[in-house]
């Protein structure tokens, strides 16, 4: 069931009246530290390197190992990534 109105919205200090960010809180939220993004391809490459060793430990791990090496993949820095 939709409403027939939609309720007005109302601007405040960190979103503007048609739901996009004010500059300054824009700003913050595209600030990323750079440990925690160390953190995260570190994390990553550790996902990776346990999953191919549980898989030549014990091969049956083979087909959930190839759905978690997409699940990786998908994590994976856009930066990384190749087109």
């Amino acid at each position: 069931m939709v409403p027939a109105t939609l309720p007005t919205p109302r601007e405040t200090d960190r979103v503007r009246a048609d739901g996009r960010p004010q500059p300054a809180f824009r700003e913050e939220l595209r600030r990323i530290p750079s440990w925690r993004n160390a953190l995260s391809v570190a994390g990553l490459f550790v996902q990776v390197g346990i999953i191919v060793w549980a898989t030549v430990q014990w091969i049956w791990l083979l087909p959930v190992s190839f759905i978690l090496m997409g699940r990786v993949r998908g994590n994976e820095p856009k930066a990384r990534r190749r087109r």
